[in-house]
C-alpha cells in the first residue's frame, strides 16, 4: 500500500518553483537600451554574460540609454522638446521643433533635447 506524507507535498512543490525560477535565470541575457526622448525599449544587439556564470539575469536587460533609430533620424532637424511636471520628471509630452525655429524662439543654444514645463508646452502650441 502506498501512502503520502502531508508534509512532503508542500516540500515538493517549493523545490519545483526554485526549479523553474533557476530556469528562468541564465547567465547571458539580451542587451537592451532605452531611448531618453521617446521612452521606447529596444534590443541592441548585444549579449551580455555574467562574469562567474551564475544564473543572474533575466531573458532582456535593459543596460544604458541610447536614442532608437528614428529619433537619431528626427534629431537631423528637430530638437526634442520634453515637457516635464513640477519635480522635473518626465510627463510624456513631446515636441519636435525645427532648428532654426528653435534658435529664433530661445535664447539660449538647444543642442539635441531640452526638458520645459507646462507653461512652455501651452506657449509653444499657442
Amino acid at each position: 500500500m502506498l501512502t503520502t506524507d502531508s508534509h512532503s507535498a508542500p516540500y515538493m512543490g517549493a523545490v519545483h518553483e526554485e526549479k523553474n525560477a533557476m530556469i528562468d535565470k541564465s547567465y547571458v541575457t539580451l542587451e537592451q537600451h532605452v531611448c531618453p526622448i521617446c521612452g521606447i525599449v529596444f534590443d541592441t544587439g548585444s549579449i551580455l554574460m555574467d562574469r562567474r556564470l551564475q544564473p543572474t539575469f533575466e531573458k532582456h536587460t535593459i543596460s544604458g540609454y541610447e536614442c532608437c533609430v528614428e529619433c537619431k533620424t528626427r534629431l537631423i532637424e528637430y530638437v526634442a522638446l520634453i515637457e516635464v511636471d513640477n519635480l522635473k520628471k518626465p510627463t510624456g509630452q513631446l515636441l519636435w521643433l525645427k532648428r532654426d525655429v528653435a534658435g529664433k524662439i530661445f535664447n539660449v543654444p538647444i543642442e539635441d533635447v531640452a526638458y520645459i514645463d507646462a507653461a512652455a508646452v501651452e506657449r509653444l502650441k499657442s
